[in-house]
């Protein structure tokens, strides 16, 4: 039996070597509740998004997040999400998840306020999206926040 930190790097590869959805899929199974679990179902989501599968891929988004609350990617899912969301317009539920991406203080919670902001000029208010930008400039960068 290979140890922790072996048995890490061999998922790591298992998941770097998958191409398909399906080789995601299986992947997610196999490493259910590890990194590369996780890492398996955010790539298979990126995979349904490119080949128009949007429900498909945000669902798997949300599993994700529902699963791996631990992942070192899990504020980023939540930008994301919101994207996908926002591309499909369901203004409510990016927001919803933009707002999580930035409370995570994740390397993409500036993506989330920016994003919050054009979200905010879309409903046509141009005073909230300001309160979303000025943000940007007010906020820690991540790296600041730890």
């Amino acid at each position: 039996m290979r140890g922790g930190h072996e048995a890490e790097q061999d998922a790591a590869a298992a998941v770097a070597g998958g191409r398909t959805v399906p080789d995601y899929e299986a992947l997610s199974k196999e490493y259910e509740g590890k990194v590369a679990g996780g890492t398996a179902l955010l790539l298979k989501a990126q995979l349904l998004w490119s080949d128009q599968q949007q429900q498909e891929a945000i669902t798997a988004v949300e599993d994700f997040i529902s699963n791996y609350p631990e992942h070192p990617s899990f504020g980023n899912a939540h930008t994301t999400l919101g994207s996908y969301l926002q591309q499909v317009e369901k203004l409510d539920e990016a927001k919803a998840a933009f707002t999580k991406s930035a409370e995570t203080k994740s390397a993409t919670s500036s993506i989330a306020l920016l994003s919050l902001g054009d979200i905010a000029l879309q409903a046509g208010d141009p005073d909230k999206a300001k309160e979303y930008y000025c943000l940007l400039y007010t906020s820690p960068s991540p790296r600041d926040r730890g």
